[in-house]
């Protein structure tokens, strides 16, 4: 199968033709592919604030030291991968809740160097 792509203004056509020599033609804005693909970045990073919170919350009631030291190591990723990306979110108001949340974790990890 091969892909053939062109931009024309603001949509993105695509043609894709199989070995038999047929031909699917696919047209996506690409405003709408944008939009798509912010709602996706901003869903997956407050997944990763979740996931944060998640190893934090466990790492709490954990009584075993090395448990606990890689709980809170797979929160530090998670952090990281949130202050990563977070600069492409094009929403100011997004970016700026998300970066709130990972100053919160980022206090909540600094509390925890001690244990």
């Amino acid at each position: 199968m091969q892909l053939h792509t062109l931009q024309l203004g603001s949509a993105l056509d695509l043609v894709l033709t199989h070995n038999t020599g047929k031909h699917r033609h696919v047209s996506i804005e690409l405003s709408e592919l944008k939009r798509e693909s912010q709602k996706a970045l901003v869903d997956f990073l407050w997944c990763e604030v979740k996931l944060a919170n998640t190893f934090h919350e466990i790492a709490k009631g954990t009584h075993d030291p090395g448990h606990r030291a890689k709980l809170l190591e797979d929160m530090r990723k998670a952090v990281s991968t949130l202050r990563h990306f977070e600069v492409r979110i094009t929403d100011p108001a997004g970016r700026k809740a998300l970066n709130a949340e990972a100053d919160k974790l980022d206090a909540l990890l600094s509390g925890d160097k001690g244990r």
